[in-house]
């Protein structure tokens, strides 16, 4: 056999394995096939277990409450009815005065009283005289040199301020205020004798024996007013 017919020859065994070698490679399984088709094998086999569905949920434990006791932390509250606490009463105002009646002892109320002096008090076109004290007269002027003050005039500041514009009570006739007359009488403001008041604190002089002697004795103790 001649040289070419020997290569034509080999050359020929050798397409032929190559083709046998690509048709085994076309005709064999994947891996990837045979894991493919062992999977559902395999996930039958294996049974299903089923967890008891208090376990699947998660178990969520309530934490410590730290909340001050004050403080409810209760979601149910919110139907609840809502009460309101009122808020402590104020203070008590100083009982007012009762309102003017008919008394048969001439105890009237008088409005906006205004100090003339520290003895006359102006309810409108009246006046009273408040007995039992002597008051300054406004220019007298207490002291000497440079300790010098006008006591006349601050008595009558004194009374003022002490009045505020406070109703009274005196004993005067019913349309008393209401004519130009002047009525002697004693009055009270809050049931406290103006009077008194005056004497005691030492913006008047209590007359000779008078009802105000004692009161004067202890302002003059004590230096106040016209006596410091």
């Amino acid at each position: 056999m001649s040289l070419g017919d020997r290569l034509q020859r080999d050359a020929g065994i050798a397409v032929g394995l190559v083709t046998l070698a690509a048709l085994f490679l076309l005709l064999a399984p994947s891996p990837d096939a045979e894991l493919a088709q062992e999977a559902p094998a395999s996930a039958e086999a294996e049974p299903t277990v089923r967890s008891d569905p208090a376990e699947d949920r998660a178990v969520v434990r309530p934490g410590r409450n730290v909340a001050p006791p004050a403080i409810t932390q209760r979601g149910d509250l919110d139907d609840a009815p809502l009460r309101r606490v009122q808020p402590p009463p104020a203070a008590a105002e100083p009982e007012s005065e009762p309102p003017d009646t008919d008394d048969p002892a001439g105890i009237r109320l008088l409005a906006q009283p205004v100090a003339m002096d520290a003895g006359r008090i102006a309810i409108g076109d009246s006046i009273v005289t408040l007995p039992g004290l002597a008051a300054p007269e406004l220019g007298r002027r207490c002291g000497s040199g440079a300790t010098e003050w006008p006591c006349g005039i601050r008595a009558r500041t004194e009374l003022r301020a002490y009045l505020r514009g406070r109703s009274i009570r005196c004993a005067v006739p019913e349309d008393f205020g209401e004519t130009q007359e002047t009525v002697a009488t004693a009055c009270t403001l809050g049931g406290a004798d103006i009077g008194e008041w005056l004497v005691r604190n030492g913006w008047a002089e209590a007359e000779a024996n008078g009802r105000y002697v004692d009161a004067e004795t202890e302002a003059k103790r004590e230096r106040r007013g016209l006596w410091r």
